[in-house]
């Protein structure tokens, strides 16, 4: 768009040769890019400021956790992530025989989303007041009903710590297997649309010429 186009369109201003819509454009947004090459320049900096100034902002960064659990295909990938980091390091914590209160209180600082620090934090509540630790984990949309399950079987059979790091192990698995499918998805989608992109730039560079080509064999 700043080097290649405009050697076409100097071309074409020479040839004189009438332009398709598709082609203006591209030698419209192309004119554009080069005229203010330094607003592009600035505005990633721009932005990445933005972003900062937002998530320090009240509740900001509540509303970016809620937003990314929400997400199609990401949110259940997030919700994946999280809860393994949690009931992995909730498992090696208690393993070491770390009391339950300190360990909750580490596996809270480290979850790394609100709604899921909500969670530990309400799970240490309960514990003080002598409840079990998988009423905590019972909130469906944020703990998968299976892992609830697994947590409260652990409890009864008095083995936890070593059941949490089953789950943890299941979890990584299952979310390697899920990110691995995703990017075999993803990676031949990239190449179409670049395929796509390209030929349509080629296809309106090369019109005016299949054009000018026509023109002169007719008037021969």
């Amino acid at each position: 768009m700043i080097f290649v186009v405009p050697r076409f369109s100097t071309l074409f201003e020479t040839l004189g040769v009438p332009l398709p819509a598709s082609t203006q454009t591209l030698v419209g947004i192309s004119e554009v890019m080069r005229s203010y090459w330094w607003a592009l320049a600035i505005a990633p900096a721009a932005a990445l400021l933005a972003a900062i100034v937002f998530l320090r902002m009240p509740n900001a960064k509540r509303l970016c956790d809620t937003m990314t659990l929400k997400l199609p295909c990401v949110g259940s990938i997030a919700k994946g992530l999280i809860t393994a980091r949690i009931i992995y390091l909730l498992g090696v914590l208690m393993e070491g025989h770390v009391k339950v209160l300190e360990a909750l209180q580490l596996v809270r600082r480290a979850a790394g989303n609100v709604h899921y620090a909500e969670l530990v934090a309400k799970a240490q509540k309960h514990v003080e007041e002598g409840e079990l630790l998988s009423l905590s984990f019972s909130d469906a949309h944020l703990i998968s009903p299976c892992v609830h399950a697994a947590i409260q079987s652990g409890e009864q059979s008095g083995q936890l710590d070593r059941l949490l790091l089953s789950i943890a192990g299941f979890l990584d698995d299952e979310n390697e297997t899920t990110l691995r499918s995703l990017t075999s998805i993803i990676e031949p989608t990239i190449l179409v649309i670049m395929g796509v992109l390209v030929g349509l730039i080629a296809i309106s560079m090369f019109l005016p010429l299949f054009d000018l080509t026509s023109m002169t064999q007719g008037g021969v």
